[in-house]
């Protein structure tokens, strides 16, 4: 298995350089998603805040903290997957590859 995804690993590598080299859009989807993500942050927290016990659905706090920073992390990951699969289609479509 290890050695199938190494055949892709130049095409993402090339995929993360093209999306480096328009840096001001990177750092802005970077700063936008983080944005975002601490807005939900802070709405939770103040939801949390105002409960009169700890708990709101059987989740504490704590709880709740990890699962907006993985719901972050994971609709990154597949945002970016998703962006990779579509360029490989393309580029199988095309026959660039």
């Amino acid at each position: 298995m290890k050695k199938k995804l190494k055949i892709y690993l130049p095409f993402a590598l090339n995929e993360l350089k093209r999306q480096l080299a328009y840096k001001g859009a990177f750092y802005l989807f970077i700063f936008i998603s983080l944005f975002g993500t601490f807005i939900s942050y802070y709405l939770w927290m103040a939801i949390y805040g105002s409960s009169s016990s700890g708990t709101i659905g059987n989740l504490s706090q704590q709880e709740m903290i990890v699962y907006v920073f993985m719901v972050y992390v994971t609709s990154n990951v597949k945002r970016m997957l998703r962006n990779f699969a579509h360029k490989m289609a393309k580029l199988l479509i095309t026959c660039e590859v």
